[in-house]
């Protein structure tokens, strides 16, 4: 780079890639002083080689560099619920901590210092993990293909040892099953008709997770010849950039598990029952009857500008029900019902136990419930009375013709 007087100024040049063979430079001018003109000409050479990305490299602090990886590396890697849930992780987590310092200046002991933090207050080994996947994941990506750093300080760091005590115990909340009487309680509390009955059954009976439940189509997903439901879609509550807003959002199950669930009679005539209502209120209803779509991005909307769809989970006048509606009745559950451990998910729980206990086959109940290792639904079948009165005949067995054989 050339620094140099042009008339009443100071001006920089530098040469640029050739173009058709021809030479080619960069040349500003009409700075006031030397340093001027060499403090912009530095600043307009590290642009150029950087393909003209607007900061220095080595300056670019670790918040805006976190706004690079989620517009670059996840937006093209990643689904937009996983972007989700990485966007609340690093506003919750890394950037109050570490978001105001400049990318090269983070160490692996700093990075170590912010996993250890948040163990001792608390957080579960899950969100621990995932919470480093995050920091190893986004410093990788910065050396490579980045270059924004010579060496990932992420690269060393760990997690606790499971035999680490925290100074506050683990915020992880155990699973408590819904009993038959309990579930009858809530049941006559949301009864058929009401937005939130559907969705209850079907985590109760099918064990569907919450988004799936509102993610079925009546023309597509139900299968009443065969007693068959496919979860083909959950719906997700997602930030729009463009509209600024969230919007509901049809994507793929989680860990992409689309899967076949057999549902028993009395359900299949539930949901012929609901469909077969849906059917008349679309005729009484005429022009006002709410109908709903899917745009491009695949946002359920009321405007007429996709593919028209049809939900299982929709009001009388045609419009969408959300899982809005179970954050409600699970607030009726616990204050009003005074079922305290009520979650939406321990139906999950609570269909997986049920499924277990009367003897189903484990890989199936895995493939029921759409997970990709047999320890996870390992971790949702529960123990209970019924499993331990078996286990005690079986001992009782046992040693009763040992006891025998040896007479």
């Amino acid at each position: 780079m050339q620094i140099f007087k042009k008339n009443n100024s100071w001006a920089f040049r530098f040469d640029v890639a050739k173009i058709d063979g021809q030479r080619k430079r960069v040349l500003k001018a009409g700075f006031k002083t030397k340093k001027e003109a060499e403090a912009a000409g530095t600043k307009a050479r590290n642009e150029y080689n950087n393909a003209g990305v607007t900061f220095t490299p080595s300056e670019i602090s670790v918040a805006d560099f976190y706004t690079v990886y989620l517009d670059g590396y996840c937006k093209s890697n990643c689904k937009l619920t996983t972007i989700e849930g990485y966007k609340k992780r690093i506003k919750n987590y890394i950037l109050p901590a570490i978001g105001m310092y400049r990318l090269k200046a983070i160490t692996p002991s700093i990075l170590q210092d912010l996993i250890n933090k948040h163990f001792n207050q608390g957080m579960s080994m899950n969100s621990l993990s995932s919470l480093k996947g995050l920091l190893t994941g986004a410093f990788s990506y910065a050396v490579h293909p980045l270059g924004l750093i010579q060496y990932s300080p992420a690269a060393v760091i760990k997690l606790p040892s499971k035999r680490a005590v925290p100074k506050i115990p683990s915020r992880k909340k155990e699973k408590v099953l819904v009993s038959d009487d309990e579930f009858a309680i809530i049941l006559k509390r949301f009864p058929e008709g009401h937005p939130a009955h559907i969705p209850l059954i079907l985590a109760h009976r099918l064990g569907l997770r919450e988004g799936e439940a509102f993610g079925i189509q009546t023309d597509r997903d139900i299968d009443f010849d065969n007693n068959l439901l496919t979860v083909n879609e959950q719906a997700q509550w997602i930030y729009d950039e463009d509209l600024k807003k969230s919007v509901w959002t049809l994507t793929l199950p989680k860990y992409d598990s689309t899967r076949q669930v057999y549902m028993d009679s009395e359900l299949a005539e539930l949901l012929k029952r609901t469909i077969e209502k849906q059917n008349q209120n679309r005729i009484e209803y005429g022009e006002f009857y709410k109908r709903l779509f899917v745009n491009k991005k695949n946002q359920i909307t009321a405007c007429d500008t996709g593919k028209e769809i049809f939900m299982l989970t929709v009001r009388e006048d045609g419009s969408y029900i959300s899982s809005q509606t179970i954050t409600h009745a699970c607030r009726v559950i616990h204050y009003k019902l005074g079922i305290k451990h009520f979650e939406y998910h321990a139906l999950r729980h609570t269909h997986a136990t049920t499924l277990d206990t009367n003897g189903a086959s484990l890989l199936d109940i895995k493939e029921r419930l759409g997970h990709c290792f047999l320890k996870t639904t390992e971790r949702y079948t529960h123990n209970n009375k019924t499993l331990r009165d078996r286990t005690n005949n079986i001992i009782d067995s046992i040693y009763k013709k040992k006891i025998t054989d040896e007479d």
